[in-house]
This record gives structure tokens, C-alpha cells and sequence, in this order.
């Protein structure tokens, strides 16, 4: 964001110091600050509103096995090698978030997902990626027909995603992490200082070694390098009033909508995006009608229970998405000592934690993120 002079220099600032800050109280930045504590780090964790105010605060909830593209898609993008490891981390973070949720006492569900096809090729894509999941050790199944009976197609199902309440896993972690917390304090400047780095929020300076960006979405906001490979895209919500019982299973249709009833009845429903990118790729984080209107038709067709209860709310808010679905980990090269964990494409449910826990260790330890490196995009 650019700041006036006037912003600048309207009040007197404290100053302080710590070992590391993490920029951003989201899931991920979160679970950072509580592995540095771990390390016996002094780390802070700076936020422009408060913890979850971002997209771990305005998803689906849904934890999923797996990221953007399917199992057979990544296995063609990346190789079968790559689309299995890529898998196990996904694997691994799913079970990390349930034990989490658990351990916190955090609102969630074992329910598993349904993902639907409908046309030739997404359902033969199911087919394929249900036929390498079960080769490589992965609970699926695949349906020729539509089990909800709701004018879907082939579909496969994974029974071990589950879904969380967001907002209140990553404020637990946020608020036991250790870490100082800064909460209402934009980041006006990230500065190196020979060894060290200053950064300038709106009531401090803060010093300190190492600076770790879990700003997701907004990572173009904070410093242009990343405006290559991070793009910014609203994902936008609607959830009804209570209905019927419909659902007791998370579902997903391809390049449509994701949807999952709450335990009170409503129905919350996602997506859309896919029929306006050009339009979606933006940081406001209002809703639009005609994003809506594609959700509310989709109610309406596939559940029109949950349609004539009527409308609780919407909202919406910002994904980061990169090329190739995947987050990436690195240092800013004009910048020494500012490391970023960001690019999490509308997964990091899926990939935040294994993410967060590979960028802690490269930076503290030159570990090698491996396939999430940033060095991939180049």
C-alpha cells in the first residue's frame, strides 16, 4: 500500500526489537510465529487488522487432501514423483490441522468431500486421478454416477478431508503462538539496515534479524517482486438460512462452486469465480452481483431447499495464486533477511502448516524448500 507523508510522520512511534517478525496473522503466519517460539526465537507477528481478518478468516473451512489441479493433472504437469510428493505434504497437513483443531478445541468435522465431474473429461480426469490415488496409497473412490442424486456426474470421493471452523483455529494459534502480537498496525516500510531489518508500522519501529512476509494475496501490496508470480483473486461466499438436512459431506464441482452445510442447517456455497478472472483478479474484497447470481443459480438448481430459505450473508476474500497452484518460499533478492511463505492458490488449508514449517526452516537452517522454491518460477 503507499503512505502519505502525512501517515507517516503523524505520531511518535515506540521502538523495539526482536529476533524475528512475521508480517501476517493468518493461518500460516500464525503457525510460523509458534514454530520460531518453538526455536527458542524472540518473534513478533505484525497485523494490519487482526488475526484471521484475511482469507483464513473468510474460506470454506474445508481441509482437502491435494491443491488446485487433480491428481492426474499435477502427476502430467509436474511427474508422477513430484504429484506424490506434492500429495504426502497435503497428507501431512490435513492430519496437522485435525490434531490442531483438536488439541484447541476448535469447531470441526470428519465428513470427506465429494468432487464432481460433469462432462466427458472432468470425469474421465476423476477416473484417472482415483485409479493413481489408490496405486499410490491415498483413500479414494470413484462413482460413475452422482451419489447425491442432484444433477451431478461421476465423482470422487476422499474420505478422510474434514471440515474446521477457520477464524477460530488460526485465532488459537494466533493468540498461544508466544509470539509478541501487533495487531491494527500496517506495515508502512520493510527497510534492510546492513544486518538487520527495520520495519515501520503505523505506531512502531521494530528491528530485528529476520523478517518472515505470510501475506498471501496481498504480497504485490507489499513489495512489486512479487507481482509476477502472485496474483491477487476474490473468492466469493454465500451462505442461506437454515435448511433441511442436505448434505453431510463436503462437495466440490469443477470450475462451478464448493459447498458444505453447517451444522445449524444453512448452506454455505463458494465459487464462481471461474465465469468472471478477469473481473475476480482484485484486492477489494466486496461482493459483485453477478459472481452471486452465478452462486444463487447454482443453489437453485442443485438445492432449492436451501434457496427458498433465503439468504444469511455473503462475503468475500482474496486468494494468491500462482501459475502453477503451488505456494512459493524464498528470500527477496534486493532484500537480504526478508523471507516470504506465500502464492497458496485457495489451499492453504491444504498446504499452509508443511509450508509455514519448510519457509521456518529456511530460514533458519538454508534448508532447500524443494518444489515450493520460488526459483521454480524463474
Amino acid at each position: 500500500m503507499t503512505v502519505s507523508h502525512w501517515q507517516e510522520t503523524a505520531a511518535e512511534r515506540a521502538r523495539v526489537s526482536h529476533d524475528v517478525v512475521v508480517v501476517g496473522a493468518g493461518l500460516v503466519g500464525s503457525y510460523m510465529a509458534g514454530l520460531l517460539s518453538e526455536r527458542d526465537k524472540d518473534a513478533a507477528v505484525v497485523e494490519r487488522q487482526y488475526a484471521a481478518s484475511g482469507a483464513s478468516g473468510r474460506n470454506a473451512g474445508m481441509v482437502l487432501l491435494g491443491m488446485r489441479d487433480s491428481y492426474a493433472e499435477t502427476a502430467e504437469r509436474f511427474g508422477r514423483g513430484t504429484a506424490l510428493e506434492i500429495w504426502r505434504m497435503t497428507d501431512a497437513n490435513v492430519r496437522r490441522m485435525r490434531e490442531l483443531s483438536r488439541r484447541h478445541g476448535v469447531e470441526h468435522e470428519d465428513i470427506g468431500t465429494y468432487y464432481f465431474g460433469g462432462s466427458r473429461e472432468s470425469d474421465d480426469d476423476l477416473r484417472r486421478s482415483a485409479s493413481l490415488l489408490e496405486r499410490d496409497g491415498f483413500a479414494s473412490q470413484f462413482l460413475e454416477r452422482d451419489p447425491l442424486e442432484r444433477g451431478f456426474g461421476a465423482a470422487l470421493r476422499q474420505p478422510d478431508d474434514f471440515a474446521v471452523h477457520p477464524a477460530q483455529l488460526t485465532q488459537a494459534l494466533a493468540y498461544s503462538c508466544g509470539a509478541s502480537m501487533y495487531e491494527n498496525e500496517e506495515v508502512f516500510a520493510i527497510e534492510s539496515r546492513g544486518a538487520s531489518v527495520e520495519i515501520r508500522t503505523r505506531r512502531r519501529i521494530i528491528e530485528c534479524e529476520k523478517v518472515m512476509l505470510a501475506v498471501n494475496g496481498y504480497a504485490g501490496l507489499v513489495d512489486p517482486f512479487f507481482l509476477p508470480y502472485v496474483a491477487p483473486a476474490r473468492g466469493q461466499v454465500l451462505l442461506t438460512k437454515p435448511a433441511p438436512k442436505l448434505l453431510d459431506v463436503m462437495c466440490m464441482n469443477y470450475r462451478q462452486c464448493y459447498y458444505r452445510q453447517l451444522p445449524d442447517g444453512r448452506l454455505l456455497v463458494g465459487g464462481g469465480r471461474w465465469q468472471h478472472v478477469e473481473q475476480e483478479r482484485a484486492w477489494g474484497d466486496e461482493t459483485t452481483d453477478n459472481v452471486q447470481g452465478y452462486i444463487a443459480s447454482f443453489i437453485r438448481r442443485h438445492f432449492p431447499e436451501a434457496a427458498s430459505a433465503g439468504v444469511s450473508r455473503r462475503w468475500a476474500g482474496i486468494h494468491g495464486m500462482t501459475e502453477d497452484g503451488l505456494p512459493i518460499l524464498g528470500m527477496l533478492p534486493h532484500k537480504p533477511n526478508v523471507y516470504f511463505c506465500v502464492g497458496f492458490t485457495g489451499h492453504g488449508n491444504s498446504m499452509g502448516l508443511v509450508a509455514g514449517e519448510r519457509a521456518v526452516e529456511m530460514m533458519l537452517d538454508g534448508a532447500d524448500p524443494g518444489v515450493l522454491s520460488v526459483e521454480r518460477m524463474a
